[in-house]
């Protein structure tokens, strides 16, 4: 009988280190957790969550957003940004007008009365095949993680590597859609584009 107590009273105890075991572990991953919200780290999907579920209005989803303009180091961004803009000069020199106009920032088309018919009116056609070389760029977050503003300064060159001046371009990146648009400036200054970029 004496035996049969004892063995409860083991199981008892068993059981209650198990219980006691597995509430620390679940308190353990709940608190992670919720160091990993406080810290920011996926403040992206809580905010998608909370936007989509009606909670909070879009405008309140840009409190999120940092706007500061900070440059660019990252190379791979640098080569992705230079990839756009000869996209859009192989365009350009090929004068394909659908593509060149599907490219052009939507309000820099509207304010510039821009049609596919009268792009190459509006915006500099090129002559000869021409290539971007980024030498600066700045970038500014328009949406939480999902849209960004580049400000564009380099080089463009000929395919013998004669250069033909310094261009600007804003580059408008949606992450979400995987799209970009272009607003070119043509041939600037250096102290053009600072001014530009900081208006």
């Amino acid at each position: 009988m004496k035996s049969d107590n004892n063995k409860r009273m083991m199981l008892v105890i068993i059981f209650i280190i198990i219980f006691l075991v597995v509430l620390l572990v679940l308190l353990y991953y709940y608190t992670k957790i919720g160091e990993t919200n406080t810290n920011g780290i996926n403040n992206e999907n809580i905010v998608t969550n909370l936007v989509e579920q009606g909670y909070i209005e879009e405008e309140q989803a840009i409190l999120y957003t940092d706007n500061t303009i900070q440059q660019i180091s990252s190379t791979s961004v640098l080569l992705a940004i230079q990839d756009c803009i000869n996209t859009y000069y192989g365009y350009n020199y090929s004068e394909n007008y659908k593509a060149v106009y599907e490219l052009l920032d939507d309000n820099y088309v509207e304010a510039n009365n821009i049609t596919e018919n009268n792009v190459f009116n509006k915006i500099n056609k090129l002559s000869q095949k021409t290539d971007f070389f980024v030498i600066q760029a700045y970038q500014k977050e328009i949406s939480f993680d999902q849209e960004y503003e580049y400000y564009v300064y380099g080089n463009d060159y000929l395919n013998n590597y004669d250069s033909l001046g310094s261009s600007m371009f804003i580059i408008n990146l949606d992450f979400v859609n995987m799209t970009f648009k272009i607003i070119p400036y043509g041939t600037v200054s250096e102290d053009k584009f600072i001014a530009t970029m900081q208006q």
